[in-house]
Order: structure tokens, then sequence, then C-alpha cells
């Protein structure tokens, strides 16, 4: 299962690291445990598959909502 963070920050951060960017740079692609320890998201991520049923999720970045909703449905969880 994809979990998506909208937060253009860490986006502008992934490309600063030079992750690969997809979708014209609206988004980067499933971000790898390298990744995930660059932008200081491994723990977040452990605690998202720890919940039942999400032990395989992988995690993906998006600069906006509007990128987001343009893939299809989805549901907001405001973690601020």
């Amino acid at each position: 299962m994809h979990v998506e963070l909208v937060s253009p920050e860490l986006l502008e951060r992934a490309r600063d690291f030079g992750f690969t960017l997809r979708q014209n740079g609206t988004r980067t692609e499933v971000l790898d445990d390298e990744a995930l320890l660059a932008l200081g998201l491994t723990e977040l991520v452990e605690q998202i598959r720890a919940f039942p049923g999400r032990g395989d999720s992988d995690l993906m970045i998006y600069g906006s909502q509007e990128a987001l909703n343009l893939r299809g449905p989805n549901m907001i969880f405001d973690i601020k």
C-alpha cells in the first residue's frame, strides 16, 4: 500500500538530495530505505507499518494536494 505525504518542503529536500522525481517533478518515486533515512522519515514509516494490515506500506512525497488529487481518490490525515 502506498502512503502519500504532501509536503512541499520535503519534496524540495528530496530534490536537493538528488532523488528521482516523477510527474514533472510533483512527486518522488517510492522512497527506498536510503531515501527514508536521508529525509528523516524512517521512524514515521516504521510506525505506519506497525498498524494492522500496513506492514508492506511504502512512502511517496507529493509537493501539493492538487498533484496528489490528479492521481485519483485519496484520504487526508492531518498529522501536524
